[in-house]
């Protein structure tokens, strides 16, 4: 597989990211030169286009290509490694409104005390 997509640049309009997708007999690679993408990050350019997402292309033409990117058997892992990712996000981010509604409960708590007062040691 060597297929490169082109996507649309939000922050410079009339820009586009190439977004590169390779692969060897034993990985798959998929790159892309937004500022997030060439630091090592993960960018929303290869989120969208591993995931089937064609909003962010930079030309409609592309749309067929990234159809046939999908029915790639060598991008299946990093199709099954983005669901992961989401999973884990998904669950990450019930742990945060959690740990939200604790803090949340344990300022009020004190806000209470302060207000009725706190007993004095003896």
């Amino acid at each position: 597989m060597d297929v490169e997509l082109r996507a649309a640049s939000s922050s410079s309009p009339g820009h586009f990211y190439a977004v590169t997708f390779k692969s060897d007999d034993k990985r798959v690679w998929v790159l892309c030169e937004c500022a997030a993408g060439a630091s090592g990050q993960f960018c929303k350019h290869r989120r969208a286009f591993i995931s089937g997402d064609a909003s962010l292309l930079w030309d409609d033409l592309d749309t067929e290509v990234l159809a046939t990117l999908q029915a790639e058997p060598d991008l299946a892992p990093a199709v099954e490694l983005l669901r992961l990712y989401d999973e884990s996000l998904a669950q990450i981010e019930r742990e945060k409104k959690g740990l939200k509604e604790r803090e949340k409960a344990l300022k009020s708590r004190f806000a209470v005390e302060l207000l009725h007062g706190i007993a004095l040691p003896l």
